[in-house]
């Protein structure tokens, strides 16, 4: 809320802007500072040429196409439309870089990217139906915070921003939850989950805005990975061999073979994928409740405030170079040529532009329809009856 005797937010501290940090940047700045440093809309701001077809797009047109179907729009139209702007992107930066067109060839990694993508999210919509956060109510998808942080003094000093895929409720006990949807390669752990900083984090934020403990979290994890086909026998049938599959994707292979699904050898083997498909065994697909402990609250919450005070007074920006390698790291040229001594400016304006994307970018094109600062915007945002 604005201190009493203040008419609007200032937009300076210490006279420079006030920062907007995300959950997922807290991540980034934690893991090394100059990583940070590049990426950064409260930084340098950079991001790469061109469109970025590989993990990154590959998640936001699963998420784009969850949140359309929510919001009754077709899924694959507006995973489409992000994909020929992904495109355009893609086709500028390389004629600005080239000075000539892209030729068949140097397309198809982008396609292939993409049209799995689209597969990734029709094997899902097909396997939780329309509703695909039942048995929890969705009240609205795809939420914008922004939280103020304020020194003893009553100065704003930073915002925490933060985007949660989902604002559910629970039928069973009418408690707010928080949907996550997360796309992986590999499966996750649910101990890695309970303490998660993003698991805790959007909870936090929600409990902050309404002062109302959120029960917990609906983890809603995808596998990046396509069902296995399986195999034809010398007999003629397919194999009943135990594989990575759907009963939905072995079924289409037995009807492609041009047999009968309901045939008694195919039953068993249909059975107990079935089972598979609906346990936590589910090769594809991985949903956790967890419930989220007000003790881990407090200290995020006491956490991120320490951050955003060092974020807010301009850090000194340190490098980190773990044993592990930098393979998570998007600038890991840019890093590597300042380490050797490289021409860091040219390497940035070669393969570098100002922008941003995830939450700085919805705060940016959003006009406020579906951002909160408060408990009157979140409960006019999804209409939750008391």
């Amino acid at each position: 809320m604005i201190p009493e005797g203040q008419s609007a937010f200032p937009s300076t501290f210490n006279g420079k802007p006030i920062v907007q940090v995300s959950v997922t940047e807290i991540q980034e700045y934690m893991r090394c500072k100059r990583q940070w440093d590049y990426g950064s809309a409260n930084r340098q701001s950079l991001v790469r040429k061109g469109a970025a077809y590989g993990a990154l797009s590959t998640g936001t047109i699963v998420h784009k196409g969850i949140e359309a179907q929510a919001m009754g729009k077709d899924p694959f139209a507006v995973a489409d439309e992000y994909i020929a702007q992904q495109k355009a992107e893609m086709e500028q930066a390389y004629l600005e870089r080239v000075g000539t067109t892209m030729s068949p060839v140097e397309y198809e990694p982008f396609t292939t990217s993409m049209e799995l993508a689209k597969t990734y999210l029709r094997n899902y919509l097909e396997h939780y139906g329309q509703d695909t956060w039942a048995p929890f109510k969705l009240l609205h998808p795809e939420v914008t915070m922004r939280i103020p942080f304020y020194t003893a003094q009553g100065d704003l000093y930073a915002w925490l921003v933060g985007t949660c895929d989902g604002l559910l409720q629970n039928p069973s006990t009418r408690n707010l939850w928080v949907g996550e949807t997360k796309t992986f390669s590999q499966r996750p752990q649910l101990r890695d989950l309970l303490l998660d900083h993003q698991i805790i984090g959007y909870p936090a934020m929600i409990q902050m805005l309404t002062g109302h403990k959120v029960e917990g979290v609906l983890y809603n994890g995808i596998n990046k990975k396509l069902p296995v086909q399986p195999k034809k026998l010398q007999s003629g049938l397919l194999s009943r061999e135990w594989i990575d599959t759907t009963e939905s994707a072995y079924i289409k292979a037995i009807k492609a073979n041009g047999d009968n699904p309901g045939d008694e050898y195919y039953r068993d083997i249909l059975n107990r994928l079935r089972q598979r498909d609906q346990s936590t065994e589910n090769p594809f697909y991985v949903r956790h409740r967890i419930t989220i402990p007000q003790s881990a609250v407090v200290e995020w919450v006491e956490n991120v405030e320490k951050i955003l005070w060092e974020i807010a007074n301009d850090p000194l920006i340190t490098f980190n170079k773990p044993w592990t390698g930098c393979w998570d790291c998007d600038f890991r040229d840019l890093c590597d040529g300042q380490l050797r001594g490289e021409d860091v400016q040219w390497i940035t304006q070669a393969n570098y532009k100002r922008g941003t994307y995830g939450t700085q970018k919805a705060l940016a094109e959003d006009h406020g329809e579906t951002q909160v600062g408060s408990l009157a915007d979140l409960l006019k945002a999804v209409e939750i009856s008391r």
